[in-house]
């Protein structure tokens, strides 16, 4: 039954066209579940609140430095670890942290905390399109990215 569901899920997702793009601190969603309209709105939806639950947030902190769940939040900074280990140069390179304090600063960070403003419509519809021509590879990074900083500006130029 779960997997009838989760096989389900699946498929509608890959029918859907999100536009999700993983950065190394966290997603970018444009427009999800504002262009969608009914079934693929209900799957959108379906997929945020999976996405913003708490087993998916768990999983995501590990990759992610930190949730945006308060809960899962405080239980990463009850299990920071004593010193961080990074590499540099190719040495391993130990840090220690004062847990009470780096609590403290983190706590201190996410309670001033705000949310972005929304994109502009316009951007995120530039984005999108180009985006999707890298995604399907019919244009290069580099391409799409030249394309998209002059798209951007000429957009924000208009609207002085």
């Amino acid at each position: 039954m779960i997997g009838e569901r989760k096989e389900k899920m699946q498929k509608k997702m890959r029918t859907i066209r999100l536009g999700i793009l993983l950065f190394s601190a966290g997603l970018f969603l444009p427009g999800l579940a504002g262009r969608a309209s009914g079934e693929e709105q209900e799957t959108a939806l379906s997929f945020l609140k999976y996405l913003l639950g708490k087993r998916a947030q768990k999983d995501l902190a590990k990759l992610y430095y930190f949730s945006v769940r308060q809960d899962v939040f405080l239980e990463q900074l009850d299990t920071m670890p004593e010193e961080l280990v990074r590499y540099m140069d190719g040495a391993e390179v130990t840090i220690p942290v004062d847990k009470e304090q780096a609590k403290e600063r983190l706590l201190s960070l996410y309670e001033k905390a705000v949310p972005r403003p929304p994109m502009p419509q316009e951007v995120g519809q530039i984005l999108e399109e180009g985006l999707s021509e890298c995604f399907h590879g019919t244009k290069s990074v580099e391409e799409v990215a030249g394309i998209l900083q002059n798209q951007v500006r000429l957009y924000l130029d208009e609207r002085k």
